[in-house]
């Protein structure tokens, strides 16, 4: 392990294949590993369970073991806003990039059981009398609750949301 490793620096920077969000990867004794999480178990012992490996110089390939400490997912979230490194306020991404928080809605929800012909036949029965939301619900697939909500039009509003 420690062959592939640059030590020229404070870092100590992992030499071999990167996973794509930037963290060394390697495969020791059969089994596939984070380069940093293998430097600290090689050097320190097992992690406790639950525990993160995060690097205090936030070099996702460095393996340097003083560069290392174990934390939790809550001391991992305080580092990163310590650091700058967490985009909060004005810098998040739903201001920052608004288009890709745009939902589909109705029959563009790839979750979506029902389609507008439906949404219509489930309205236009319910309004002719005689039929519950019950019966609807299992008809249609959905619940009772579903069918009430789109009977008030609380769901599937108007069919502009396709």
């Amino acid at each position: 392990f420690w062959e592939q490793v640059e030590k020229s620096s404070g870092c100590w920077i992992w030499k071999r294949g990167c996973f794509a969000n930037g963290y060394g990867q390697c495969v020791y004794q059969g089994k596939h590993w984070k380069a940093h999480r293998l430097a600290w178990v090689l050097s320190f012992g097992i992690i406790p369970d639950g525990g993160l490996v995060l690097h205090s110089c936030d070099n996702k390939r460095c393996v340097n073991p003083n560069h290392l400490f174990v934390g939790s997912q809550k001391d991992n979230i305080q580092d990163a806003l310590m650091k700058g490194r967490m985009a909060t306020g004005g810098r998040n991404g739903a201001y920052t990039k608004p288009e890709s928080r745009v939902r589909n809605l109705g029959e563009g929800n790839g979750s979506a059981k029902l389609s507008w012909v439906q949404i219509h036949m489930i309205r236009k029965q319910y309004a002719s009398g005689g039929v519950s939301q019950e019966v609807l619900g299992k008809e249609f697939g959905v619940s009772q609750t579903t069918v009430g909500e789109i009977i008030r039009r609380e769901n599937w509003k108007t069919e502009s949301q396709k």
